[in-house]
């Protein structure tokens, strides 16, 4: 029987609320139901605070020295990789980015995390260090803090590192990858666990290795239990929402092809939002194709508490994974928020992809390739027939969906921590 001081946790998470992107998201769930199950659990991050932190128990957030992050974003938007295509400056920076900022330019932040990390357990008496990662510099940072106080490390990644999307477009040098590599391999040698969101993020290493662990992203319950749809707001018009950041590299053929060759007889009827971060270059492109009677609205980014609401009151969830074959290996919290909505999905991703196997096998809507654009009208046309006829338009199946709640991922992943202490 673990005792209650036995389960005391230092996480080393760059990103953390208030910050409410994919970065401080998964983490922030796993924390939720880790404390609720009697952990103890201190947060190292680099996101500021807003003066408002909620007092939880059993948890403290130590926030690094804001003042090194003075003038960086707090997140970086990684269409800078596609928006370098059509601008010399852009190539240069993404060069610089890629093959002398090792691993990433987070690294900045990597001595003054670490020096408090050190501090921390020598004062705290933990039984495990937890990273996530992206950035890699987060995996750099728990691995010399785990090595300082001889702790067992589990390294948790939301996406691949050398094996990333972006890297098949802008190749990295021989230098960089071979240093990448290099610090990849030190990480997954020194954890004790390494989890992953899917199969494919580290060929070669994970078909040797016991200790590699797969616990996809999934939906947190409470989030959606508080909020109602309402109906009346979708009497109006059937209503096409997307929630997310959007890269041009989502941006594919068939969903532009799919925008303009909506029949004019249902333009009408239609509405397009979209909330969160959209490029320039990724509205232009679809502002180029949008037929002139098509309502299309760019909402910007709102609260999650909001998306949510705004989710359950659309007709249907637009989802974009990115065209790059590495995407296709990746569950983002997004799909699985979007099947949690009871709201039908209509995707454009790889038909062998992690997504197109989570919306077959819940039967929460369509998924059409990167190149087709019919199969997805037709899929509209069918669900706004439902809707003019008043009929229920179902989403995925909540038996289907189960295994894929929060609550429940954590379980996994505290078995995982517990096996270690």
């Amino acid at each position: 029987m673990i005792s209650k001081k036995d389960k005391r946790l230092l996480v080393v998470s760059y990103y953390w609320l208030p910050d409410e992107g994919t970065g401080s998201f998964r983490i922030s769930k796993f924390v939720k139901y880790l404390l609720q199950a009697g952990w103890e659990i201190t947060i190292l991050t680099a996101s500021r605070s807003r003066g408002d932190d909620q007092q939880v128990p059993g948890l403290k957030v130590v926030r690094t020295d804001e003042s090194l992050l003075q003038g960086e974003s707090s997140k970086v938007n990684p269409s800078i990789f596609y928006a370098a295509k059509s601008n010399w400056r852009a190539r240069i920076k993404v060069w610089l980015r890629l093959n002398i900022i090792i691993p990433d330019a987070k690294i900045f932040w990597y001595p003054k995390a670490l020096s408090f990390g050190k501090k921390l357990i020598k004062e705290n008496h933990y039984s495990a260090v937890l990273s996530t990662a992206p950035p890699p510099t987060t995996a750099l940072v728990a691995k010399a803090i785990a090595s300082s106080g001889d702790l067992p490390l589990i390294s948790d990644f939301r996406d691949p590192w050398t094996n990333i999307y972006y890297y098949e477009d802008f190749p990295l040098g021989r230098i960089a990858r071979y240093f990448n590599n290099r610090l990849e391999k030190s990480v997954l040698k020194a954890s004790s666990d390494i989890i992953c969101v899917n199969k494919g993020f580290f060929p070669g290493f994970e078909e040797e290795e016991t200790k590699v662990h797969y616990i996809s992203n999934g939906f947190d319950p409470d989030d959606f239990g508080k909020h109602q749809s309402d109906q009346s707001e979708r009497s109006k018009k059937f209503t096409v929402s997307y929630f997310g950041s959007l890269k041009m590299n989502q941006v594919s053929p068939g969903f532009l092809a799919f925008i303009q060759n909506i029949p004019e007889g249902q333009l009408a009827n239609l509405r397009f939002h979209f909330y969160g971060n959209v490029d320039q270059i990724a509205r232009d492109s679809v502002l180029k194709v949008l037929p002139e009677n098509l309502e299309l609205v760019f909402k910007g980014t709102v609260p999650h508490d909001m998306a949510v609401q705004e989710m359950q009151k659309s007709d249907l969830l637009l989802l974009l994974v990115g065209m790059a074959d590495r995407s296709k290996l990746v569950y983002s919290t997004k799909l699985f928020e979007y099947l949690n909505s009871a709201v039908p999905c209509l995707a454009f991703g790889h038909q062998d992809g992690a997504a197109a196997h989570v919306i077959k096998e819940t039967n929460a809507g369509h998924l059409s390739s990167h190149q087709e654009y019919l199969p997805a009208l037709q899929f509209l046309e069918e669900r706004l027939a439902d809707w003019k006829a008043g009929l229920e338009i179902k989403g995925a199946s909540v038996e289907a969906l189960d295994r894929f709640n929060f609550k429940k991922l954590s379980t996994q992943l505290e078995n995982v921590i517990l096996s270690r202490i």
